[in-house]
């Protein structure tokens, strides 16, 4: 379950084998609680990751 769209864009990070490492914002001990918890819940499930996949964004900067 996730709970915030911070706690998601997060895992959503950690659960791409390209990414090895994540350095989120934060302003204060609360948010640093929140990063760590979120990375401690992991990566995304497949369906979530499925499910999220649908608003993916084709980024065609450069036209063939």
């Amino acid at each position: 379950e996730v709970r915030t769209l911070p706690e998601l864009a997060l895992r959503f990070c950690l659960s791409s084998p390209r990414v090895s490492t994540v350095i989120p914002g934060m302003r204060r001990a609360a948010h640093v609680r929140q990063n760590v918890a979120a990375a401690e819940k992991g990566r995304l499930t497949p369906d979530m990751l499925s499910k999220l996949e649908a608003h993916a964004w084709e980024k065609n900067w450069y036209p063939a």
